[in-house]
C-alpha cells in the first residue's frame, strides 16, 4: 500500500459501507416478498444518514478524535433506529441534532480563540464552512420531501434520484474539501490570493488551546534557541522527533498556522537569519552567507532571499551600504558642523 488512509477517506468509506448495509439491513425482513414501496424508502432514508456522517468529517487544523468519536455514536444510533424501522421522524432527528449541534459546537470553539480568525487560513476555511452550511440546508431540505412524501408510492420513487446525487456530491466535496458552489477557478484565486498573503505573513506563536497550535508554538520555540534551520540536511523527520509526532499532524499544523510547508517553513528561518548577518557584516560574500545560513547553493538562497524579503541579498547589502554612507555625511558634512558651531 503506497500511502496511508487518510482520516477522510476512511470516513467516505465508512459512509458508503454504512449507506449499503443499513438499506439492505432495512429490507432484509422483506426479501421474501420484497414490497416495491420499500425500496426507495429504505435507500433514501440510509443515503440521507450516510450524508450526515460526511458533516462530521473534521475541517482542517481540527482534532480529528472528537468527531471521529461522534461520528462512531452518531453511526450506532442511526444503524439501530434505521434497523428497527423506526419513524422516519425520529431518524431524521437522530441525524439533524448531532449535526447541528457539532456545527454550533465548531463555531463556538473557533469564535473562543480570536487571534486564529485572522489567520490567513481563516480565509479558506471560512468559505469552506459557509457553503458548506449551504450543503446542510439542502440536506435538510431533502429530509423534509422525503418525510412528505415517505408513505406514497410514486412519491417514494421521485425522492431517491435527488437523494443519490446529493450523496454523491457529497462524498466528491469531502475528498476534494472544496465548495462544490464557486468552481474550481474562482477556488483557486481565493487559495493563490491565501498562500500570497501567507509568504508576506511572519511566523509568530499563536493563542489558542489546540493540540495542532500547542505543536506549532513548539516549533517556533525550537526554531528560535536551538537553530536546527542551519543544518543544510534537517528535514521534516528531524522536526517531528524534535517535537514528538507525525510528520503528517505536524506538517497540517505547520500549515494551518503559517500558511508554508516545511521547506518554505525553514527558508524564513534561515533568510532571517541571513538579514541580520547582512546587517552586521554587510561586507559578506554570497556564498559564504548562503553557507552560513545553512543552504546547499548560492542559487536556491537568492531565490529564497528574493521570496521572503522581496529584494535580492546583494540589493539589500547596497541599501544598508547606501543608507550608512549617508548616515556618515549628514554627521561629518559643513551643514552638521554649522549646526554644531556655537
Amino acid at each position: 500500500m503506497k500511502n496511508k488512509l487518510s482520516v477522510i477517506d476512511a470516513v467516505r468509506l465508512w459512509s458508503a459501507l454504512f449507506a449499503v448495509l443499513s438499506a439492505v439491513l432495512q429490507l432484509l425482513p422483506d426479501l421474501s416478498v420484497l414490497p416495491v414501496s420499500a425500496v426507495p424508502r429504505a435507500c433514501s432514508a440510509a443515503f440521507l444518514c450516510s450524508s450526515c456522517l460526511l458533516f462530521l468529517c473534521p475541517v482542517q487544523g481540527e482534532d480529528a478524535r472528537r468527531p471521529l468519536a461522534v461520528l462512531l455514536l452518531v453511526s450506532a444510533a442511526l444503524a439501530t433506529l434505521l434497523i428497527l424501522r423506526a419513524p422516519p421522524v425520529a431518524i431524521a432527528l437522530a441525524g439533524v441534532i448531532p449535526v447541528f449541534a457539532s456545527l454550533i459546537v465548531k463555531v463556538l470553539r473557533k469564535y473562543r480563540v480570536v487571534p486564529l480568525l485572522f489567520q490567513h487560513s481563516s480565509v479558506w476555511t471560512g468559505v469552506v464552512e459557509y457553503f458548506t452550511l449551504m450543503h446542510f440546508a439542502v440536506w435538510l431540505s431533502l429530509w423534509l420531501l422525503v418525510l412528505a412524501l415517505y408513505d406514497t408510492g410514486a412519491g417514494s420513487w421521485a425522492c431517491l434520484p435527488p437523494v443519490l446525487a446529493f450523496y454523491s456530491v457529497q462524498l466528491l466535496r469531502v475528498k476534494k474539501g472544496n465548495t462544490m458552489f464557486l468552481g474550481e477557478a474562482k477556488e483557486a484565486v481565493i487559495r493563490k490570493s491565501q498562500r500570497e498573503a501567507a509568504a508576506r505573513k511572519p511566523i509568530e506563536y499563536v493563542d489558542a488551546d489546540t493540540d495542532s497550535a500547542r505543536l506549532f508554538n513548539k516549533v517556533v520555540g525550537i526554531m528560535e534557541t536551538e537553530k536546527p534551520f542551519l543544518q543544510d540536511d534537517f528535514s521534516v523527520d528531524d522536526l517531528a522527533r524534535m517535537t514528538g509526532t507525525n510528520r503528517l499532524y505536524l506538517s497540517r499544523s505547520l500549515n494551518l498556522y503559517s500558511g508554508r510547508n516545511f521547506n518554505q517553513l525553514l527558508n524564513y528561518y534561515r533568510i532571517n537569519y541571513a538579514m541580520e548577518l547582512i546587517k552586521r557584516d554587510p561586507r559578506l560574500k554570497i556564498g559564504d552567507l548562503s553557507q552560513m545560513s545553512g543552504f546547499h547553493s548560492v542559487v536556491t538562497f537568492n531565490m529564497a532571499f528574493k521570496l521572503n524579503a522581496n529584494m535580492t541579498p546583494g540589493q539589500m547589502m547596497r541599501s544598508l551600504a547606501s543608507k550608512k554612507q549617508k548616515e556618515e555625511r549628514w554627521l561629518t558634512g559643513p551643514s552638521r558642523k554649522q549646526a554644531q558651531a556655537p
